[in-house]
């Protein structure tokens, strides 16, 4: 069983990654985004790192918030299915800055 679940996992996150927004719809029966989308009011401060950022919805839903996070994948593809989205989006408001670089 843990071959395969290594398998699927690698599949879904690399070669597959396109899918994923479906993947996550689907087995959330349609709640993934909203379910992202209510962490926002919780977050305290500026600045934000989100570890893992898959295909970019949450930093889209923060960016259009005001917030500019730093986010990383280890996968490529999941960055580039982000980056994509997120060039691809209009420029909405300004969000919270500061003179400093994140996380240091």
């Amino acid at each position: 069983m843990r071959p395969l679940l290594k398998l699927f996992f690698r599949l879904i996150y690399q070669e597959l990654a396109i899918t994923y927004d479906l993947v996550s719809w689907i087995v959330s029966i349609g709640q993934w985004r909203e379910w992202q989308r209510q962490t926002i009011p919780f977050i305290i401060g500026e600045r934000i790192l989100e570890v893992a950022h898959g295909t970019g919805n949450l930093q889209i839903d923060l960016i259009s918030t005001g917030y500019r996070p730093t986010a990383f994948d280890l996968s490529a593809q999941m960055g580039r299915i982000a980056s994509h989205k997120i060039k691809n989006q209009p420029p909405e408001g300004s969000g919270p800055s500061g003179g400093s670089p994140p996380f240091v």
